[in-house]
């Protein structure tokens, strides 16, 4: 039976209340907020232009200035890490602010809802024009920006390395530079085997009905605070707001066409044969590709060598949504999984598995992927069960509109 797109957000307002509740009898505190204004007061002025200077992965970081301990560095103002807990790249600069000990002392997390449209919204543009998470906001005179100016850094790699910069400012965490940003490249290749691609990546019509119906609802929302940015930069009279006004224009086209791809009710459509088509490329060939090389340029057992540095929280978070894609809950096994997925008698390589055993056993690691509420006696906890409830409630959406 073919849904309308009226009857799709009737769907989407049903699993709205349907999620609260299932998150309200979890104990979880996470809910479907209003849209609202995720910055500081100080950023909330849409039309003042900004002052803060951004910074991309290729730009030279302050200097961290005098070496501090971090206890001592716990009296400067907080930096805030806006992310949101399923994001592969917000994992990442969540893992290393948790494992470098920068969370809650020195950083303040606030989510941003990516599945709900919270990066659109209007005060979160002016923050970071590219609508992505994570950022980190350091106000000047902080701990990790010495400067008389406010830091902003709107890329993941950039705000793991001011990390490791400020945590060991000798440069102990980066001995070799060139090697790291080969593995990089290949982590974050949007032509490889890219996490966020992988995620959203179904070989078959089984696999599509796991995720297509709730990802169709999550670019509903999204479509909806796209159209609501549009409508409030119309009152913006700005030299900013029509190159803004066109990128919004242009992310509602893209959106649009991601509702028709999930939502789409025939399993023949040449949109669903060539989403099944890539999928199996990415399974089949780029992902065992990508584990193979990083194989071959890694030093072990981390990436460069005897010491953890910023370039292993990438690699950590990107085989960890690895795990997550293949069906699998992280652990022990969860290599596995992603082994069983590729098929064809694919084993990930021993270099590749020390690290992720490693990492996986770290408390920053449970901190950032792992349990991350306490729920009541009896229930499973942590974003495990979030997804199990997400997921169900998708099944049965699914099944009240065959």
């Amino acid at each position: 039976m073919r849904c309308s797109l009226a009857a799709l957000r009737v769907t989407a307002n049903n699993w709205e209340v349907r999620y609260s509740e299932s998150i309200r009898r979890l104990g979880l505190s996470f809910k479907f907020p209003a849209f609202r204004s995720l910055t500081p007061a100080s950023h909330r002025n849409a039309s003042l232009p900004r002052t803060s200077f951004h910074t991309s992965a290729s730009a030279s970081l302050p200097s961290p200035g005098p070496q501090r301990t971090m206890s001592s560095l716990a009296s400067s103002s907080k930096a805030v890490l806006y992310s949101f807990p399923l994001s592969v790249w917000s994992r990442a600069a969540r893992f290393a602010a948790y494992d470098l000990e920068y969370i809650p002392d020195l950083i303040e997390v606030q989510d941003v809802n990516l599945d709900i449209g919270e990066q659109y919204a209007l005060s979160y543009l002016r923050l970071n024009p590219n609508g992505t998470v994570p950022t980190l906001v350091a106000p000047p005179g902080s701990a990790l920006n010495p400067s008389s100016r406010e830091l902003v850094l709107t890329d993941s790699e950039t705000i793991i390395d001011l990390l490791s910069l400020h945590a060991h400012p000798l440069g102990r965490t980066a001995p070799d530079a060139p090697l790291a940003a080969q593995i990089l490249a290949l982590l974050r290749d949007p032509n490889g085997a890219d996490p966020r691609a992988i995620a959203r990546a179904p070989r078959s019509e089984d696999e599509f009905r796991h995720i297509g119906l709730k990802l169709g609802v999550v670019h509903i929302y999204r479509q909806d605070a796209l159209e609501s940015t549009l409508r409030e930069l119309a009152g913006v009279q700005a030299p900013w707001a029509e190159e803004m006004r066109r990128w919004v224009q242009k992310k509602i086209v893209q959106n649009q066409s991601l509702i028709q791809l999930w939502t789409e009710p025939n399993a023949d459509a040449t949109s669903r044969v060539e989403l099944f088509k890539r999928s199996r490329i990415l399974w089949g060939v780029r992902l065992p590709d990508t584990l193979r090389r990083v194989e071959e340029l890694m030093v072990g057992p981390f990436c460069l060598g005897e010491e953890l540095c910023a370039v292993d929280y990438t690699l950590g978070a990107w085989l960890e949504r690895m795990v997550y894609a293949a069906g699998y809950r992280v652990a022990a096994h969860g290599l596995e999984a992603v082994e069983q997925k590729v098929g064809g008698g694919f084993k990930v390589g021993p270099k590749v598995r020390t690290l992720w055993e490693t990492m996986r056993v770290r408390p920053s690691f449970e901190l950032t992927f792992g349990v991350t509420t306490r729920l009541p006696e009896g229930v499973e906890g942590g974003l495990d069960a979030v997804e199990r409830q997400l997921q169900q409630l998708s099944d049965g959406m699914i099944s009240s509109n065959m």
